[in-house]
């Protein structure tokens, strides 16, 4: 591990424990299992598929310097890795793979958070909206599945997304400067009767997608 940064660790199914970890001069990637001491070579940082169309960077953008790798979820099985990458970019490994594929992203903004439950990969954007990740396919790409919860003015508010039991969870950070959090709010996701997900407000302000 010397000379390796952790970018994360996995949390789901056999892929409990696993650690993504890039190498900071060589880009080199990998996934480390601390207590069965054995470890997966991904391919390298080079291989990851620039965004399309090209993002131009935000100078005024923190979080974007020497950033190479912002997020990852691997399935159950241990055979899939989703990753976020560089602008936002989404690609994935199938054990085997010598390169990472691309999910064709028609979002106008950034994704913040992948996920895996109950079999599939799921995406997140900044402003809470929802989407299937379809990776089985000759042309991967993302569905949309809710609508946005907030819509955003400024570059304060973030989410991230967790499966807990039989549901999701999104977090809303409402940020007034990289380090002072004045407020944040919690959704649940379910699917509605209908089978369509869809934004439900409820009482007291509060609001469950649905």
């Amino acid at each position: 591990m010397r000379g390796m940064c952790c970018c994360g660790s996995l949390n789901n199914g056999d892929a409990r424990g696993w650690l993504m970890t890039i190498n900071n001069d060589n880009l080199d990637m990998r996934l480390f299992h601390p207590w069965r001491r054995i470890q997966l070579q991904l391919p390298h940082h080079s291989t990851l598929p620039r965004p399309y169309p090209p993002v131009r960077p935000n100078p005024f953008d923190l979080h974007r310097v020497d950033v190479k790798l912002r997020k990852a979820a691997m399935s159950d099985d241990e055979s899939v890795v989703v990753v976020i990458h560089d602008m936002w970019a989404l690609a994935f490994w199938r054990r085997g793979d010598k390169i990472w594929t691309s999910v064709r992203n028609s979002w106008r903004d950034n994704v913040s958070d992948v996920l895996f439950h109950k079999g599939k990969f799921y995406a997140v954007k900044c402003d809470g909206e929802l989407a299937i990740i379809h990776i089985d396919t000759i042309n991967p790409y993302i569905e949309l599945l809710t609508d946005r919860i907030k819509k955003i003015l400024d570059r304060r508010i973030y989410s991230a997304a967790d499966s807990v039991s039989e549901g999701f969870f999104i977090f809303m950070r409402i940020k007034s400067n990289i380090h002072m959090t004045l407020d944040f709010k919690i959704y649940e996701v379910v699917l509605a009767e209908t089978g369509d997900w869809r934004v439900q407000k409820g009482s007291g302000g509060s609001e469950k997608l649905r």
